[in-house]
C-alpha cells in the first residue's frame, strides 16, 4: 500500500538527509558520495532508503531492477505474506546503506550483496513478519526459533525443535524437512525464469555458518562467508569492491548509479573487463570458477 505522496516525499527527505526525490519512475542516489541513500519512485510516489535504518522496510522496489522479477516470483511461489510498512511486496529487506550494514551482526559494510541491491530477505517467521503456516519458508524451518529476536508468542515452534541450536544443526534440519524439496524446486524455477544462476548457496537456508532462511541473493556464496576471514572470496562482493576502488575512486554514489542503470549485474562487471577493471575481472573469473 502506498502512502499519500506528500507524506512519502517528507519521509524521503528525512531519510535521505539531502537531495531531492527522483522526478520520474526509477531510481536516484542522493546524499553522501561515500554512503548514499537510494530513492525509488513508482507511479509518481517516492520513497527513500537511507541511514542506519535502510534495512528496515526497504522492500522489493529498492532492489536492482534485474532482481525484482526474482523477488516477485519467490514471494508468490513460496506464498510469502506480510504487510507494510515492514513488508513491502513480501520483502522486508533489500538495499542497505553501509551505515545500516554496520549496525548489524555479520558481514562488514561493503561485503554484503544487500549493499548493492543484489540480495533480499523475504517476510517470514524472522521478526514475526509473516507467521502464516502456509508460508513455505515457515514450513521448511518449522517455526524454529533460530533468531534471538524472533517473537515466540507469534511464531511458535511447530515441530518441537528447540532454540539454542548451532547454525549447521538448524540448516540440516531445515534442508532435511519434508517441505524443503518442493520449496527448493520453486526457488530454482524462479531463478531460472529470472535469468539468474542458482547454486547451493544462493539461498541462505543451506548456509551452515550463518543460517539465513529468509535470504536470497544474486551471486551465490561459497558457504555464507559471514566470517571476516572468508568474506573476501565468498560472495562476489570482492569483485564489486575492486571496481569501486579502481574505476570510481571510491565514489559509491556514481558506482551505484551505473550499476542500477546497467540491465544486469554481470553485464556491469563484463564492461569493466579491460582497463581500470582488469583486476576486478580476473577476480570475477576466478570467483565464477569456484562454484
Amino acid at each position: 500500500m502506498l502512502v499519500a505522496p506528500v507524506q512519502m516525499m517528507v519521509t524521503a527527505l528525512l531519510l535521505a538527509g539531502q537531495g531531492t526525490p527522483a522526478p520520474a519512475d526509477g531510481f536516484s542516489f542522493t546524499g553522501s558520495r561515500d554512503d548514499p541513500s537510494l530513492c525509488a519512485t513508482k507511479e509518481g510516489v517516492t520513497r527513500c532508503c537511507g541511514g542506519k535504518k535502510s534495512h528496515a522496510g526497504c522492500g522489493a522496489d529498492f532492489l536492482h531492477p534485474f532482481m525484482q522479477g526474482l523477488a516477485r516470483c519467490v514471494v508468490q511461489e513460496l506464498r510469502v505474506g506480510g504487510a507494510p510498512p515492514k513488508c513491502q511486496g513480501g520483502v522486508s529487506e533489500s538495499f542497505r546503506t553501509l551505515a545500516a550494514q554496520g549496525s548489524l551482526r555479520g558481514l562488514k559494510p561493503g561485503w554484503s550483496l544487500h549493499n548493492y541491491g543484489l540480495a533480499f530477505d523475504a517476510c517470514c517467521y524472522y521478526k514475526s513478519l509473516d507467521c502464516s503456516p502456509g508460508n513455505l519458508i515457515n514450513k521448511v524451518v518449522g517455526g524454529v526459533k533460530a533468531w534471538k529476536s524472533c517473537d515466540k508468542k507469534k511464531c511458535v515452534a511447530r515441530n518441537g525443535i528447540k532454540s539454542g541450536l548451532k547454525s549447521k544443526e538448524v540448516s540440516a534440519l531445515a534442508t532435511g524437512s519434508a517441505d524443503f524439496a518442493l520449496a527448493r524446486q520453486k526457488v530454482e524455477r524462479c531463478y531460472e525464469e529470472s535469468g539468474i544462476e542458482f547454486k547451493e548457496w544462493s539461498w541462505g537456508v543451506g548456509w551452515k555458518d550463518y543460517f539465513d532462511a529468509p535470504h536470497f541473493q544474486y551471486y551465490p556464496s561459497k558457504e555464507a562467508g559471514y566470517y571476516a576471514g572468508k568474506a573476501d572470496r565468498k560472495n562476489g562482493s570482492n569483485v564489486l569492491l575492486a571496481i569501486l576502488a579502481d574505476c570510481y575512486d571510491g565514489d559509491r554514489r556514481a558506482f551505484l548509479e551505473e550499476l542500477y542503470g546497467t540491465p544486469s549485474p554481470d553485464g556491469f562487471v563484463e564492461k569493466w573487463r579491460a582497463g581500470c577493471g582488469a583486476r576486478a575481472y580476473e577476480m570475477y573469473i576466478e570467483y565464477k570458477g569456484s562454484y
